[in-house]
């Protein structure tokens, strides 16, 4: 993802929530944190990127993301402190944080320091989305929101859940035809569905599992269009 797509872009443009991760900000006379400081960079982009659904990218300008990362690394005697905030698009801060340690303990620091960022990241992105994308009526979602939805839904183990997580990836699909990873949540929706022995329920969407198995492979990924 790099970040050029406009706020209402379609689902298969840059991702899904877009993060900027802007670059730490380190004491200038010492490059020993300022290395820290881009190794903890380095690792946020890792983790943060293995949620799936999050785009987030290392940028000094946040351009078009939905929310933006900041954090200076403040250093004196032995004692080390990251102060982070994580902004929305419209920049208020969403979560701010101090994370203290000490020098001779960084490399411990950094794992922990980096595991609580990425954590809170998550959880504040996750509730931000879920309460703007919930109250929002259905009709004037864009399929990129749709997918949003969808995900949300599929992190609740429910028969409800189920088949909410299949009609949101559904109205991605009639949105923007060639969005992959909506055919992906509605293969797995269908596959889970007829595991929990749901097959009675959603008999009218099953006749779509073949097509949309196909198209899975066959739609352009996020990633793939850039």
């Amino acid at each position: 993802a790099d970040g050029s797509v406009a706020a209402n872009g379609g689902a298969t443009s840059g991702g899904l929530v877009r993060l900027a991760i802007k670059p730490i900000s380190a004491p200038r006379n010492r490059s020993d944190f300022s290395d820290l400081a881009d190794s903890i960079s380095g690792d946020l982009l890792d983790l943060l990127s293995s949620a799936g659904w999050l785009a987030p990218r290392v940028a000094s300008l946040t351009g078009h993301a939905d929310y933006s990362l900041s954090a200076v690394l403040r250093v004196r005697g032995d004692q080390v402190r990251m102060e982070v905030e994580l902004s929305d698009a419209l920049g208020e801060s969403i979560w701010s944080g101090a994370l203290d340690g000490f020098v001779s303990d960084q490399f411990a620091w950094q794992d922990r320091v980096t595991l609580e960022i990425a954590s809170n990241v998550v959880g504040a992105v996750t509730d931000g989305e879920r309460t703007r994308l919930f109250e929002t009526p259905l009709e004037t979602l864009s399929a990129r929101e749709c997918l949003e939805c969808a995900v949300f839904e599929s992190f609740e183990i429910s028969e409800d859940a189920l088949r909410s997580t299949l009609g949101f990836a559904r109205c991605a699909i009639e949105r923007e035809p060639g969005c992959s990873l909506a055919y992906a949540y509605g293969v797995r929706s269908l596959i889970s569905a007829l595991v929990a022995g749901q097959r009675d329920r959603l008999a009218p969407c099953l006749q779509d599992l073949p097509d949309w198995i196909c198209l899975l492979y066959t739609s352009p990924s996020p990633r793939d269009r850039g």
